[in-house]
């Protein structure tokens, strides 16, 4: 009898345990994040080799409001630097070397779905202030601008407050593989981006 007692008590300790405690955590949270950016189409220049992955990283403050055991809503703000790929010439350029880089201001609606075992999904919408620059031998032309974007991912609540997640983000932007400085074939808009991250976010103790 009293170690059928005792095996209920540790089974409510472990089940009581922070380990345990998938509830969604309400309130404010920050978080880093890190990986790799693919842009939809980079200007391709003649002559010139493209090097440097477009490593990614970036910053993000939110709030995130519990509906329950198993929905939450949020906002979130991003700060993401997408990389750059850099040019490197040949000898017809003069060996000039050049770079596409690009950065955005993300604000985010989110919606989050918490399973039983502590893993959830979610999904972002909203818009980016992405800025897209180019600059290729001395001569540089960028494009600032509000874009449509969209996230997914699937988290796991490590501990409680800590959670891990891997996501997918795509920007909508514009086409800029015919983009070449000095002439009028600049898009209007900052190019599209799909983006790899994995990070991490600390939800605030209240």
């Amino acid at each position: 009898m009293r170690l059928k007692r005792l095996r209920l008590i540790l089974a409510g300790l472990i089940v009581s345990s922070p380990l345990f405690a998938f509830a969604h955590q309400n309130g404010a949270y920050v978080g880093l994040n890190g990986g790799w950016t693919a842009p939809d189409e980079s200007p391709a220049p003649a002559n010139y080799s493209v090097g440097t992955p477009n490593l990614t990283y970036g910053g993000t403050v939110g709030y995130q409001l519990g509906l329950g055991q198993k929905l939450a809503t949020g906002v979130e703000a991003n700060y993401t630097q997408f990389g750059q790929s850099s040019y490197g010439g040949n000898a017809s350029t003069g060996n000039a070397s050049g770079r596409f880089e690009n950065s955005a201001v993300q604000i985010l609606l989110t919606g989050t779905y918490l399973m039983d075992n502590g893993f959830n999904t979610f999904l972002k919408v909203g818009a980016a202030h992405e800025q897209t620059g180019f600059d290729l031998a001395n001569n540089t032309t960028g494009v600032a601008g509000w874009i449509p974007a969209v996230a997914a991912g699937l988290g796991y609540e490590l501990i409680k407050n800590v959670n891990l997640y891997a996501q997918y983000e795509r920007t909508f932007g514009d086409d800029w593989e015919s983009a070449n400085t000095g002439t009028n074939e600049t898009p209007s808009n900052p190019v599209s981006l799909n983006v790899l991250t994995m990070g991490v976010n600390y939800t605030l103790p209240m």
